[in-house]
This record gives structure tokens, sequence and C-alpha cells, in this order.
């Protein structure tokens, strides 16, 4: 486990989705309060993605979980938090709905190629790489920033592929099948750990 916002190891406080979303409206940016390391700083763009970051923490991928925010990032953030703020919990605590809540994105987002290759988005390989989204990939910083640019360029590609048959069947080959199990070896591996 990593801080959200830092990338930090280790496990920290968890501030629920909705506090978060209700810091970021209050000013809360990691971006402009200089929090990011250099190297991830660099990554995604600069300075210049301090707007994206706060649209994608408001209403994008970054909306949809839970964070784990280390002490030091803790600090930085308590003064944006609300006041009924249930923050405080440690990040291996079970959150009281978690164990019954759906996958966070389910019904919010697509896997746009995947589910263009094998033709509906309830195949077994779109819910694997759906699931591994929802469950690993968007818990970290960089993994949203993945998901955020992955929703952006991928539609066009999904249109593209779904009106021809060979590609499709090449990206359901080559592309789509071998990721989902990828993707569910992963998940299969994270539910191991956290047991």
């Amino acid at each position: 486990m990593q801080c959200d916002i830092c990338n930090t190891p280790g496990m920290g406080t968890v501030v629920r989705s909705a506090e978060m979303t209700s810091a970021v409206r209050r000013g809360f940016n990691p971006v402009r309060l200089h929090m990011l390391p250099e190297a991830m700083l660099r990554l995604v763009g600069g300075m210049a993605y301090a707007n994206r970051w706060e649209e994608q923490a408001t209403t994008g991928p970054l909306s949809h979980s839970d964070w784990n925010v280390c002490e030091d990032c803790m600090s930085k953030l308590k003064p944006y938090l609300g006041a009924a703020t249930h923050a405080g919990r440690n990040a291996s605590e079970p959150l009281s709905s978690e164990k019954d809540a759906p996958s966070k994105t389910s019904g919010k987002s697509q896997c746009f190629v995947a589910t263009a290759a094998m033709g509906c988005d309830d195949a077994t390989e779109v819910v694997y790489l759906r699931r591994y989204r929802d469950d690993v990939l968007i818990k970290t910083a960089i993994g949203a920033l993945l998901v955020a640019t992955y929703e952006t360029v991928s539609p066009p590609l999904a249109r593209f592929i779904s009106t021809r048959d060979k590609l499709r069947a090449v990206a359901r080959r080559f592309l789509v099948v071998p990721l989902a199990r990828l993707a569910n070896r992963r998940c299969q591996k994270e539910k191991g750990d956290a047991q």
C-alpha cells in the first residue's frame, strides 16, 4: 500500500472519496501545493497538470475510490477537510460499507477497446479488466492518470476496431485475452495479499 498522493509506501489515513472531493472544491490541490515528487510531476506534465488533477479528483477516475494518505500529505490536506470528516481511520481498517459495495467505477466508465474486441461489455475478459482497473489500477495516482488517458484516447480506437471483424479478432486474441488473464491474476494476488 502507498500514499495515493505522493506514492510514499505504507499505510496511512483513509479519506473517503466524497471527503477528498469536498477538500478539492475547497482548494486542495497537491500539484499546486508542491506535494508530488519531482519525477511524478515531470511524468504528468508539470504544473500544467494542476487543473486536470482537480477535474479528475472531483468528477473523473480519481473521484471513485477512497484515498490512502500518508502522514505528511494528511497534514497538508487537513485544513481543507470539513469539520464532519470521517478521515482518521487507519488504512488497514475496512470501511463499514466496503465489503458489500460494488466496484466504485462500475457503470461510470467502460473498457472501450476490450468491449469492442469482445463484442459485449459483460464478457468475462472485460469484467476481469474492469475489476483490475477498479480494484488495483485506479488506486494509485499514476494508475488513475493512465486510466484517464485511456478513457480519452480509446473511444475512437474502439469505434475503429468494432467495425472491422479481422481487427476485432486480432485485438481479442493478442491484446484483450492475454491482458485479461494478467489482470485476473493480479487481482487474485492483491486479494490474497490483503487477507
